[in-house]
């Protein structure tokens, strides 16, 4: 992980950031409330309160942290790292990386914010490549689960979210050392929640209620599969 993460250079990133025009938070609320008013009938097709809460709690969280400049402005990140991206040769000793996003909003652009990698990292130990890598046999389980909670345990089972929940403490310990107080956790969390919820209408209809119900966990548990 820290290998992914050690090419975000700091040193004057900002003036690159200005002299060129970037929004660095152009993927953060605006792309949220786009991709909700897009879907909004795939959304409520998963229950028009549930996710007019978590929308609306989302949207509170990321709009001051758009509007107080929290994001940490760097001018490499990789746009999408999670692990279902990445392949390891253990052989080799080589990782490669898939799908990078130079991309802020309609702007290609290498440069972004530290904590939008950070936050793809911690999604996928949230159990996101779990889900996305289900094979047959639990998508067989999937379709015989009768709420998302229990189609969440047929794929995460109770060893797995275990094993997450020790990643995750490894992930708090890096983010502490290597960026301090400048990356605060809750916000973190809420940056999770809302990759998550605009993921929902792009994804399979049988993964849609899970990541829901895994935005709502975040809210209420600060961890999409809690143990």
């Amino acid at each position: 992980m820290s290998t992914s993460l050690d090419c975000h250079v700091q040193q004057g990133a900002l003036t690159i950031i200005e002299l060129h025009g970037i929004d660095i938070y152009a993927n953060y609320a605006c792309k949220v409330a786009s991709r909700y008013q897009e879907y909004r009938e795939t959304y409520d097709a998963l229950g028009s309160h549930t996710t007019a809460r978590v929308y609306a709690t989302i949207q509170a969280s990321l709009e001051p942290y758009e509007r107080d400049r929290r994001a940490t402005q760097v001018a490499y990140i990789y746009g999408d790292p999670v692990f279902s991206n990445i392949v390891l040769d253990e052989a080799a000793r080589k990782v490669t990386f898939f799908d990078v996003r130079s991309q802020q909003g309609d702007r290609f652009t290498t440069m972004g914010d530290v904590c939008y990698d950070l936050a793809e990292v911690l999604q996928s130990l949230q159990g996101y490549d779990h889900i996305v890598l289900t094979g047959e046999e639990a998508l067989t389980k999937l379709s015989q689960a009768h709420d998302a909670q229990a189609q969440l345990s047929a794929i995460l089972r109770p060893e797995d979210r275990l094993f997450l929940g020790t990643l995750q403490r490894t992930f708090w310990d890096f983010v502490s050392d290597r960026y301090g107080d400048i990356v605060e956790p809750h916000e973190l969390l809420m940056l999770v929640a809302s990759l998550l919820f605009s993921l929902i209408p792009l994804h399979r209809p049988a993964f849609q209620p899970l990541f829901l119900h895994m935005c709502v966990n975040i809210l209420e548990h600060e961890t999409a599969c809690p143990v």
